[in-house]
C-alpha cells in the first residue's frame, strides 16, 4: 500500500512539473504582440496578439493522430514550424512577426515537447489519449466561440428583428445560441444545419448570429 502511494504520488509530482513546462511555453506564444504596436480603440486601447493559441490546440492532437505519432521524442511526427505559426496566426498579422528566427523554432520545437510530455504523463496508451484530446479540444477550442465584439453586434441583430420575430421564435432562437456556446464535451449543443438554412425569422437571426462569431472570431 505504501509502495503504491509512493508511485502515486511521484506521477502527482512528474505531471505538476509537465503542466507547469507547458504553461510556460505555451506564455511564450501568448505574449507575442504584433510589431505596429498599441491602437487606439473607441473604449480605450489594445496591442493585438500575434498568435490564436486556441487555433494551434484545436488542431494539434488530430495533426498528432493523423500522424500516427506514439511517443514523445518521435520528432519525425512534429509539426513543421511554417505550418505551426500559420495556423495560429491571426488574420491581420503581416510577415515580419511570423518571421522564423532560430530562436523562435527553438520554442516551436520545446512546445511540442511539453505537449507531448504532458500526454505521455496521463498514463495508458499513447494514441489513445491523443484521440480524445482530439475530440475534447475541437469543442473546447471551438472557432465560434463568442467574444465580446460578438456580443454587441448580436444584440444590435436582436434589436432590429423588434417587432418582427414573435416572442417564441426569439426564445428558441435565444435557447439555440446558448447552448451552442457551452463549450464543455458532453453537454454542448452546435446550432443544428437546418436551422441555419430555413426561411423562417428564426433561422434569419440564427444566420446573421452565425455571420457575427465568424467575422469577430479574432477580436477581444
Amino acid at each position: 500500500m505504501q509502495f503504491r502511494q509512493c508511485r502515486v504520488n511521484a506521477a502527482e509530482r512528474t505531471a505538476q512539473k509537465e503542466i507547469r513546462d507547458f504553461d510556460r511555453s505555451l506564455s511564450y506564444f501568448e505574449s507575442r504582440k504584433v510589431s505596429k504596436g498599441i491602437e487606439t480603440l473607441p473604449d480605450g486601447f489594445t496591442h493585438s496578439p500575434v498568435f490564436l493559441i486556441r487555433n494551434l490546440l484545436r488542431v494539434l492532437p488530430a495533426y498528432y493522430v493523423a500522424q500516427t505519432i506514439s511517443r514523445v521524442d518521435d520528432e519525425s511526427g512534429y509539426m513543421a514550424p511554417e505550418i505551426f505559426c500559420k495556423i495560429m496566426a491571426a488574420s491581420y498579422v503581416g510577415k515580419r512577426d511570423l518571421k522564423l528566427t532560430p530562436a523562435r523554432n527553438s520554442q516551436i520545437k520545446k512546445f511540442q515537447e511539453c505537449y507531448l510530455r504532458l500526454v505521455a504523463s496521463l498514463g495508458g496508451p499513447f494514441d489513445a489519449a491523443l484521440k480524445t484530446l482530439q475530440e475534447r479540444s475541437a469543442v473546447i477550442n471551438h472557432r465560434h466561440r463568442i467574444t465580446g465584439d460578438a456580443v454587441a453586434f448580436i444584440i444590435e441583430e436582436v434589436i432590429a428583428m423588434k417587432g418582427r420575430i414573435k416572442i417564441d421564435g426569439l426564445q428558441e432562437a435565444f435557447d439555440a445560441f446558448i447552448d451552442s456556446q457551452v463549450l464543455i464535451p458532453g453537454k454542448w449543443h452546435p446550432i443544428p444545419p437546418e436551422q441555419l438554412t430555413s426561411n423562417t425569422l428564426k433561422s434569419r437571426l440564427l444566420q446573421k448570429i452565425h455571420e457575427n462569431l465568424e467575422e469577430y472570431k479574432e477580436s477581444i
